[in-house]
């Protein structure tokens, strides 16, 4: 239900809190009901920041949709529930926008956080539909995943608690938008020179067994005819390496993904 989603998505957002390491300069409430157009709303989570800033999130992802499209074996029929899902999240985006969540917290930039409660929806939304993000920022709704929230946190923190120093709504979305660009470039980068490490590997190996199978047999010979020179081959072996990098696979993507937001806690200074 929508209901479970929100709970679901909300214990995601909560340990991105924790995982940033921003307890110290922000907290949080849930489902804190507030007086609107149309009456009373709750929204799922308001992030209380230094300076009485409040920063209004939404966690009611269509998860269901998500895990319903990426469970269909067939790929046309699969994109088709990609596009159902990415509909959803645009139909969500309207809907937030309309509520305006704040007009009621006062002071409070105007925008309203989408949040994405794992990485790999938010590269299926954005891959399905590449425009989805300027979709929400021209109605004042950021898309979020876990990453992109942890840099826009920290951010904000950090500008609001310079006194002499006031950042605009528009750089903090610039920052995370540059850094989750960054990061995919960087995934694209390990790639690439993983393949480079196994050609290396692959030209050593060669020049290894050439040496081993051509120049050894003739050192030995040498050897044998002086026998002033030992009996200690070991010092002439060369031999080849055995490890093969293998390609980075899902499980492996997701522990990269950690790494990366552990990344981001230990290198940002300032906070």
């Amino acid at each position: 239900s929508t209901h479970q989603q929100g709970q679901w998505g909300e214990l995601q957002l909560q340990r991105v809190v924790e995982m940033a390491g921003m307890q110290q300069y922000c907290d949080f409430e849930t489902q804190v009901p507030v007086q609107g157009k149309n009456g009373i709303q709750r929204p799922d989570m308001i992030i209380r920041l230094p300076n009485e800033r409040v920063i209004v999130v939404d966690a009611k992802a269509p998860y269901a949709t998500y895990i319903d499209a990426m469970a269909i074996t067939d790929d046309a029929a699969r994109m088709n529930g990609l596009k159902s899902y990415t509909r959803r999240i645009q139909f969500h985006i309207n809907d937030l926008a309309k509520k305006e969540y704040w007009q009621q917290f006062q002071p409070t930039p105007p925008l309203v956080v989408l949040f994405l409660p794992n990485e790999a929806m938010f590269r299926a939304a954005l891959e399905c539909e590449p425009n989805l993000f300027d979709f929400g920022t021209k109605q004042n709704v950021l898309l979020a995943s876990p990453i992109t929230l942890i840099a826009l946190l920290k951010t904000v923190a950090y500008g609001w608690s310079q006194e002499n120093r006031a950042r605009s709504v528009q750089q903090i979305v610039n920052e995370s938008q540059s850094l989750y660009k960054e990061l995919s470039a960087l995934r694209t980068q390990w790639d690439i020179f993983r393949g480079t490490l196994n050609r290396t590997i692959t030209e050593y190996n060669s020049l290894t067994k050439a040496y081993m199978t051509k120049v050894f047999p003739i050192v030995q010979r040498i050897r044998d005819l002086d026998g002033t020179l030992g009996n200690d081959d070991s010092i002439l072996q060369v031999t080849e390496l055995q490890r093969v990098l293998e390609k980075v696979g899902v499980e492996e993507v997701g522990a990269m993904d950690e790494g990366i937001l552990e990344g981001i806690n230990r290198k940002t200074t300032g906070i």
